[in-house]
């Protein structure tokens, strides 16, 4: 919070940065969509295309430690919170959030009406468009009004008042 002011004057080239990944990221799993039309994974992909060993280590959650691997996460979380970065802890919860949404949509080509990867990939692109136009205006009315965090009211929430 103390670094909110002075940090401001960063939020549109942060943003800018933030949908450069988006567009990376989302472009990265287009092509993993035509190359693996029946769904990839980052354990197939990685399996495939590095070495069986880079695939175990990307699929490692799927070997029945996600209980503890997740029990973990909350610690560190809650730790960090208590450490006092709760802002800079939700900036990146919310990041997360927005490419995991991405790869779910790799993950899950097989749902899809056929042609499947053609459908997958116009909705990456839909999905894709929409984030970024959300983000953006977001960053751009928050910093035209020159909006920062508040202990109990949410950015969107000052934008709407």
């Amino acid at each position: 919070m103390a670094a909110g002011a002075a940090a401001s004057t960063y939020s549109l080239g942060i943003g800018l940065a933030i949908v450069a990944l988006i567009f990376v990221v989302s472009s990265s799993y287009a092509q993993t969509i035509k190359a693996y039309p029946a769904g990839g994974g980052s354990y197939i992909v990685a399996k495939e295309n590095l070495v069986t060993s880079a695939g175990l280590v990307s699929g490692a959650a799927l070997q029945g430690h996600e209980t503890a691997l997740c029990l973990l996460a909350l610690w560190f979380t809650a730790w960090v919170n208590l450490c006092g970065v709760k802002e800079s802890g939700t900036g990146f919860a919310s990041g997360c959030t927005a490419l995991t949404g991405i790869e779910a949509v790799s993950n899950g080509v097989q749902a899809f009406k056929p042609p499947e990867s053609e459908h997958a990939i116009k909705t990456m692109k839909w999905g894709r468009s929409l984030l970024f136009v959300l983000f953006t205006g977001i960053t751009v009315l928050a910093y035209g009004f020159q909006l920062l965090t508040r202990e109990g009211e949410t950015l969107l929430s000052q934008l709407a008042r």
